[in-house]
């Protein structure tokens, strides 16, 4: 096999797929890092967690109305039927809770960013976009 056959990288060149790591990308190679970009405002996810949310809430009580009307229509309404129909009320207005959340802590991140904690705000934003 000669030279120009060679499947390994010369000197200065690096392999298919090493992408800069220098020789094998192992402890000690030549690594080119580059700076991160800064932390991104979580705002806009929470509003859109908060609008959904609330789709879903309203959604959930228009149906639970509708299941109301069909209760009285039949005259199989009464105060139990009504307790249930408040209780899955609520439990859908529970679907709110995260989604404030979500705001609460994406305004932490955003006054963080401001004051310049790079750090507080990653792991605020991070926060918010996944509760």
């Amino acid at each position: 096999m000669s030279l120009a056959d060679d499947p390994r990288p010369s000197e200065g060149e690096t392999a298919a797929g090493d992408h800069g790591r220098g020789s094998g990308g192992g402890p000690g190679g030549d690594r080119r890092w580059r700076a991160a970009a800064g932390p991104t405002d979580a705002t806009s996810w929470a509003l859109t967690a908060l609008g959904i949310a609330g789709l879903s809430v309203a959604s959930a009580w228009a149906t639970l109305k509708g299941v109301r009307g069909a209760l009285a229509t039949l005259q199989q309404g009464g105060v139990i039927a009504d307790a249930l129909l408040l209780l899955f009320g609520l439990i859908a207005t529970a679907l709110l809770v995260p989604a404030l959340r979500s705001l609460q802590i994406a305004g932490r991140s955003k006054r963080a960013l401001e004051a310049g904690d790079v750090i507080g705000a990653r792991v605020a934003g991070a926060s918010a976009r996944t509760l």
